[in-house]
């Protein structure tokens, strides 16, 4: 039987040194630029202390004119690297592997970033009474896509360059990879359209939701997603019979007996989130043998999206206080956080808006 502190060597030779990652979450800790900082570099180097094998960093946006939030961190072909050399040494630096996450949101842009927004083709977001706040996009033309493509390949380059292990292109939740592997958004007739091309990769990682489908905030449209640690877990062991590569879990773990359920039905790698924002020493804690855990954060929103934001606001508070080198546990509720996060957030677009000008 496998267990949480087995390593994994993967395809092209690298070596996880055990089962647990630390899964992409959406920092929004970016400083002046667009860049890593000090809040990151800090936060990271907790998160390797806490002894995951890997960290996968927060999406990291391909093109400065199309972030999700304006706290992203944005990687291009003139970016400075020193920032980000920083981070990868940060992530390495208790021995694990540190992979960044590299994104393009698409039609996943408020109104008050972008006026435009393009995806594969014009279909807008539906999440309800919320829809305004995203504009319809424009399909995007193939030139586009080709463009898309390079900045890409040029992001997971200067990646490497940087010293980070590894990429993970974003293909889930709602963005625009997402986007042009889903039916219900990509009504494409052109190469850009159809069946999937056979790609080379060396973990696959399941996860769920999206802006329109808040899987992961615990409001699941399917109802295999209805338990509430390990959300994906059905989905996943539907697949492992047939799929060529390792599998990664990410969804509602939060205890070391579910992280080792988990690898029992045969995925490689448990990936953790948001249990990690409230004790960066859960790793360590399982790989000790110890079941200790995390619980999730309440909320008594009714409203499912705000709920949903409220939950993540609270989540990115946690992380903000450990990128300061503080305790994770934040004197306020989620509704709070949410008012706060907020508050952040109209001064982090301020900025971006500043910054993204002179393209």
């Amino acid at each position: 039987m496998t267990q949480l502190s087995e390593p994994l060597r993967l395809r092209s030779g690298a070596v996880l040194p055990n089962r647990i990652a630390k899964a992409a979450m959406e920092e929004l800790l970016a400083e002046p630029g667009q860049l890593p900082g000090d809040a990151l570099t800090t936060l990271y180097r907790r998160l390797a202390a806490g002894g995951a094998g890997l960290l996968i960093t927060g999406h990291v946006m391909i093109d400065r004119r199309a972030v999700a939030q304006p706290g992203d961190v944005v990687l291009e072909q003139n970016t400075p690297l020193a920032p980000f050399r920083d981070w990868a040494a940060a992530g390495q630096s208790a021995g694990g592997q540190v992979w960044m996450q590299i994104n393009h949101p698409g039609r996943v842009v408020p109104k008050d970033l972008a006026r435009t927004t393009w995806a594969p083709s014009a279909v807008p977001i539906d999440v309800g009474g919320l829809s305004g706040m995203y504009p319809t996009p424009r399909a995007m033309t193939a030139l586009e896509i080709d463009e898309t493509v390079e900045r890409f390949a040029v992001t997971a380059r200067r990646a490497r360059e940087a010293g980070f292990d590894g990429v993970e292109i974003h293909a889930a939740h709602g963005y625009l990879l997402s986007q042009f592997l889903s039916p219900l958004v990509n009504r494409r007739d052109d190469r850009w359209g159809g069946g999937l091309p056979d790609v080379g990769a060396d973990l696959v990682e399941l996860s769920g939701g999206s802006i329109e489908s808040l899987a992961t905030a615990g409001f699941p449209a399917d109802g295999r997603t209805l338990a509430r640690e390990a959300y994906f877990l059905a989905l996943a062991e539907q697949l492992l019979a047939t799929s060529p590569l390792p599998l990664m879990l990410t969804g509602g773990i939060r205890r070391r007996a579910v992280a080792q359920q988990v690898i029992d039905s045969g995925v490689d790698v448990a990936g953790v989130a948001t249990a990690l924002a409230i004790d960066p020493a859960l790793p360590g804690q399982w790989l000790a043998g110890r079941d200790t855990g995390a619980e999730p954060p309440r909320t008594r929103l009714r409203n499912k999206t705000l709920a949903a934001a409220a939950v993540q606001a609270l989540t990115s508070r946690r992380l903000a206080r450990l990128g300061r080198g503080k305790s994770s546990r934040p004197p306020y509720s989620p509704a709070v956080a949410l008012v706060l996060e907020r508050l952040v957030r109209g001064r982090r677009r301020r900025g971006y808006l500043k910054w993204r000008r002179p393209a």
